[in-house]
């Protein structure tokens, strides 16, 4: 997939590997990118982070710099799915989509007791959501990245 693509109405072809892979094969990766809805499906073992994915890139013409592209990051396998309360000081109470920063964690962000009831290899991910200076943790066996 080249940086043009995301905008220009490819297939919905879904990238089903790591964090790193899916941020590298997108125009600006997740940077500035936004949730706009999460859910989560307990009979699939899924969660779905549906997201606004920046895809103008700084050398497009002005109007279309700063385009966004509705696209959506399902985590398969997900047996452990945490979200803390939002700060108190924080401005969740403000209607919109938010900002975060995503990481796949090597370890601590999800009690080892836990962990440890899981079968199989897991990995671990958490968004950091700005707005309500708290995270969203999620363990599971797969990641896919498709557009909307």
């Amino acid at each position: 997939m080249n940086a043009t693509t995301p905008r220009e109405g490819a297939s919905k072809g879904i990238l089903a590997v790591t964090l790193r892979e899916i941020e590298s094969e997108l125009p600006n990766g997740l940077h500035d990118a936004k949730i706009t809805a999460i859910s989560r499906d307990f009979d699939a073992e899924s969660v779905d982070v549906h997201l606004k994915v920046l895809v103008g890139l700084p050398e497009d013409e002005p109007a279309r710099r700063s385009e966004f592209r509705q696209g959506l990051l399902r985590f398969k396998g997900a047996k452990i799915v945490i979200v803390e309360e939002p700060d108190v000081e924080s401005p969740f109470a403000s209607a919109g989509s938010v900002n975060f920063v995503l990481t796949e964690d090597k370890a601590g962000s999800i009690a080892d007791e836990l962990l440890k009831k899981l079968q199989g290899e897991y990995h671990t991910y958490t968004f950091f959501v700005q707005e309500w200076f708290s995270n969203l943790r999620i363990a599971a066996t797969g990641l896919e990245f498709t557009w909307d």
